[in-house]
């Protein structure tokens, strides 16, 4: 009996130390993840051509189909390949977003220099408004 309230208080505190609720992956059709890979390998033969734009095309569809972080980070680098600073910073800050630290210190030097140029700014207001820069 003690043994059994030990057990019961011990998985208490074991779930009182983790505060932040896990959230489940959405489950993926496995024909999904099929379609998202080979879109992925050709978006990686693209890019290793030197083809970005047509790398950026197959990353974005990839993305549609089974959307996973790490696909804005391979976005991020092709749009700043294109030189749309813009876009790849916004793709940049989805993937850094929950990104591990380890994860962090994988982007190449080039695109945080990118990421430290542009400001990207959301306005949000009433129809019709005009905002002046």
């Amino acid at each position: 009996m003690r043994g059994l309230i030990i057990g019961a208080v011990m998985v208490s505190v074991a779930f009182a130390a983790n505060p932040k609720p896990v959230l489940a992956q959405k489950y993926v059709p496995r024909a999904k993840k099929r379609k998202a890979r080979k879109l992925q390998r050709k978006a990686v033969y693209a890019y290793r051509r030197h083809k970005y734009d047509r790398a950026v095309k197959y990353f974005l569809k990839a993305y549609q189909v089974w959307p996973r972080r790490e696909l804005n980070f391979n976005i991020a680098i092709c749009y700043g390949r294109l030189g749309d600073k813009i876009k790849a910073v916004v793709y940049l800050r989805k993937f850094v977003k929950d990104a591990s630290a380890r994860e962090l210190r994988s982007i190449p030097k080039w695109l945080r220099q990118i990421r430290e140029e542009v400001a990207v700014v959301n306005i949000q207001g009433p129809t019709g408004a005009v905002v002046k820069m």
